[in-house]
């Protein structure tokens, strides 16, 4: 998510999710946040500390 201009929607598509809110559901449940909030730690932090 850190190094790609798609958006959301787009990367659910290409994840064969049939909706956006499918995926961030899934995401939510995995990580404990959804992948909007993702997109702005992503921009805080190193990938690898956003899964401590």
């Amino acid at each position: 998510m850190k190094h790609t201009t798609l958006d959301n929607w787009d990367i659910a598509m290409q994840l064969n999710y049939s909706e956006e809110s499918n995926m961030a559901r899934d995401f939510r449940k995995e990580l404990g946040y959804c992948p909007s909030e993702a997109r702005i730690r992503l921009s805080e932090i190193t990938p690898q500390e956003l899964l401590l």
